[in-house]
């Protein structure tokens, strides 16, 4: 294969490719293989029918024909890696010679991402911030843990939140009852709003005996019903209030791995520490980020946007099916101003990222970053026991789609981001530097992560946009 490129405006390439026919010749065998799996040869099990019987029905045109369609993908994908290009926008493909006879050439135009210069990448200061654990918040994961344990006891007194109601409910939609929403000993505690926000603001002050009728969406917990407004018929039948238990040294003993309450709360503060820390070090890596694109004074193409933001989007999908809906659901129910910011964060979120993208990229080569086999082996294993797949299988299958250099970038891109963020220094509010112990940056494995699984849209799966010539 020769292959060769001319750079053109607006960050777009094109580049012209030559297959010798000899070589040519076993694609255009795989495409007469494919005709024989869709056509019906009498005297030949389908898709058994060999080349010279297919060629003097159909024509050497046919099979070269359907070598184009499928070859022209692998031979686009070695030109990329040949040229160290990465695309941005889909492919258009002009053949020029070799659908009748001889040689194979063709012309792929394709935008690609740009290259650009930024400097003061090892020297960027970021605020974070960092608040101190308080012995408010120590407590009140304290009562957390002592609510597992918790008894109730019936009291007199009107409802409020973490009391708990024994409730007789209805439950109507148009009339009809809603099924799961019909009970007679029903316990709800006050506050959680497991069935519906309105439903919990009803109940607030209300007392045992007291009867209500009133009209409320369902909680997001009602999967593809969230939002149904709902009429409720609910009967107070009687307040309970939860009752902690006694903490004591012996009671710590038998519930916990620690020996008295002060080891105990000092666990608790512990846990809390490690919270605040591991969110200190996600603001850290997120402002470093938005330094790293404030380096890039070029705008970022509108396709690597694009493509951030739908990235955002599949994010945010995986998170909301967890509540059994969509991203587009909770939009679609969403206020007019809640959209608007909604559109607006995205926005800038994804231009943010495309930016410091092309940042990365320029550190990368400025830094003759480059992953050892070990890192790409991480990578692979990681992604191969998500697929439940064996990772000799994954490489293979990653190398075969021509991705084992995507791959290979985005391990490269991990090492950039920990450059940067090691290099960083961090300020509180006040200005006072503040060191936050920095891990394996957790974007840029995901970055990884998310090329590996992308082997089924590869650019191999890419079909080119054949122009008319």
């Amino acid at each position: 294969m020769k292959s060769t490129i001319e750079k053109l405006e607006n960050s777009k390439v094109k580049l012209t490719i030559e297959i010798e026919n000899e070589s040519f010749q076993q694609d255009i065998n795989a495409g007469f293989r494919e005709i024989a799996k869709q056509v019906t040869i009498p005297g030949f099990r389908k898709g058994k029918a060999p080349r010279g019987i297919l060629e003097k029905k159909f024509g050497e045109e046919a099979g070269r024909q359907q070598a184009i369609q499928d070859a022209t993908p692998k031979y686009y994908s070695q030109a990329l890696n040949e040229h160290d290009l990465q695309p941005i926008s889909q492919p258009e493909l002009n053949v020029l010679s070799g659908e009748k006879e001889g040689n194979l050439e063709f012309e792929i135009t394709v935008k690609v991402k740009p290259e650009v210069e930024i400097e003061g990448y090892d020297k960027l200061e970021v605020e974070v911030e960092v608040e101190p654990i308080t012995d408010e918040q120590t407590q009140e994961q304290l009562d957390q843990f002592l609510s597992q344990y918790s008894t109730f006891k019936t009291i007199k007194s009107a409802l409020k939140e973490g009391e708990v109601a024994i409730l007789s409910i209805n439950a109507f939609v148009d009339g009809e009852e809603v099924a799961g929403l019909q009970a007679d000993d029903f316990q709800y505690e006050i506050g959680t709003q497991v069935i519906s926000e309105k439903f919990d603001e009803e109940l607030v002050g209300k007392k045992a005996g007291d009867k209500l009728e009133f009209t409320g969406p369902l909680s997001q917990r009602f999967n593809e019903n969230a939002g149904l407004e709902v009429d409720f018929k609910v009967e107070v039948v009687e307040v309970k209030e939860k009752v902690l238990p006694e903490l004591t040294d012996e009671w710590v003993k038998d519930k916990t791995a620690q020996a008295s309450i002060k080891e105990f709360k000092a666990e608790l503060r512990s846990q809390l520490d490690k919270v605040r820390v591991s969110q200190a070090k996600s603001m850290l890596q997120a402002n470093v980020f938005k330094a790293l694109a404030d380096l890039v004074k070029e705008e970022a193409p509108k396709e690597m946007i694009a493509a951030e933001k739908e990235n955002r989007i599949n994010q945010m999908n995986q998170q909301f099916a967890q509540m059994g809906v969509s991203y587009e659901q909770f939009i679609e129910m969403a206020d007019d101003e809640v959209k608007k910011q909604n559109e607006a964060e995205l926005a800038e979120q994804s231009e943010i990222a495309a930016k410091a993208d092309l940042a990365l990229s320029y550190i990368v080569k400025k830094e003759a970053l480059e992953p050892d086999e070990s890192e790409i082996d991480e990578i692979i294993e990681h992604e191969a026991k998500h697929s439940k797949m064996k990772p000799a299988k994954l490489r293979k299958m990653i190398t075969d789609n021509g991705i084992i250099k995507d791959v290979e970038r985005d391990a490269a891109r991990r090492k950039a981001v920990e450059f940067v963020v090691n290099n960083a220094k961090a300020f509180d509010k006040a200005g006072v530097e503040i060191k936050v112990e920095e891990e394996p940056a957790v974007e840029a494995k995901a970055e990884s992560a998310k090329t590996v699984e992308a082997i089924s849209e590869s650019r191999s799966d890419s079909k080119t946009d054949k122009e008319t010539t």
